[in-house]
């Protein structure tokens, strides 16, 4: 029943994701299409950065250190 109920949980997150992203896309379009073509921002601005690293990269025994901080702490709420 536990697993159902994550799994659950997660399609209606996902669902929500959806929902907003699609609302998100619809108020923009809505609001690009009041815009000048004078003032239309660049396509390059627009984009996200999320694809881009950013900082230095973490050393495999830096990663170990997060990963096992997060499996201690799962294993407290469990």
């Amino acid at each position: 029943m536990r697993e159902i109920s994550v799994i659950l949980e997660g399609a209606s997150n996902r669902l929500k994701r959806e929902q907003n992203a699609n609302a998100w896309l619809a108020w923009h379009t809505a609001a690009l299409s009041r815009i000048t073509p004078k003032k239309f921002p660049k396509l390059k601005d627009m984009m996200s950065e999320a694809g881009k690293p950013s900082g230095r990269q973490m050393t495999p025994e830096q990663i170990q250190e997060v990963m096992r901080g997060i499996f201690a702490s799962r294993k407290q709420k469990g």
